[in-house]
């Protein structure tokens, strides 16, 4: 599933004029966000390392929590099958800083919530579980891109996909749950892609193409 969320990417699709606001695309669906943006794995498949150090480094992704620590899988165990491979949990409020190692324009991950208490397998390891809503804001250059965040909460005990696909660059993302709770949710792989979003004037052409399109079934009627 894509979600279009600029007034510009809109606009050039209805042929109103062109705009100079930027263009951002939210994705859920896997597989349309890596076919769309070409990106691939920033991160690799993760290491099976247990706990790790408030910030760390894998592929081309660098990762600072807010507060607490990472782990990344429990030898011999992991955290939640859903999620292919080892995962990434924090022993706190899960908000945490993803560094890209240069910008990019798009940037996804897989993601898992659960709302099973108590702990393995596939629990959230507390008594209740949250309903978590995270902010996902998009920074260059240590500055926060106007207007560059979204909300995401994703659907609980499944595999989820979050993406988002620009035309303009950034090399940071931040992501704060904003319920504020510590009840575990997981990440897995981070995907990046160096492509950004169409220009306005492709994107009127398929307008163009979409309104004749429809014209011509309408005057066979």
């Amino acid at each position: 599933m894509r979600q279009v969320v600029s007034v510009l990417f809109l606009a050039a699709l209805l042929m109103i004029g062109a705009s100079s606001e930027a263009a951002m695309i939210l994705y859920t669906n896997k597989a349309d966000f890596l076919n769309d943006t070409g990106a691939t794995s920033a991160t690799g498949a993760l290491p099976d390392v247990g706990a790790v150090a408030p910030g760390f480094t894998v592929g081309s992704v660098s990762f600072t929590t807010l507060s607490g620590q990472f782990f990344i899988g429990i030898p011999p165990n992991d955290w939640t099958s859903l999620i292919p491979g080892p995962d990434i949990a924090i022993s706190d409020v899960e908000s945490f800083r993803a560094e890209l190692a240069a910008p990019v324009f798009s940037l996804g991950f897989d993601f898992n919530e659960p709302t099973i208490s108590g702990g393995f397998p596939n629990g959230c390891h507390v008594a209740v579980c949250s309903d978590s809503t995270f902010r996902v804001t998009l920074v260059l250059a240590g500055v926060d891109i106007p207007g560059a965040s979204f909300l995401f909460n994703a659907p609980d005990d499944v595999l989820a996909f979050i993406g988002v696909w620009t035309d303009f660059a950034f090399d940071e993302v931040r992501i704060i749950d904003e319920t504020d709770t510590i009840d575990d949710e997981f990440w897995g792989e981070f995907y990046a892609g160096n492509t950004p979003v169409p220009e306005p004037g492709s994107l009127s052409l398929l307008g163009a193409g979409l309104l004749a399109a429809a014209l011509g079934r309408r005057r066979r009627r």
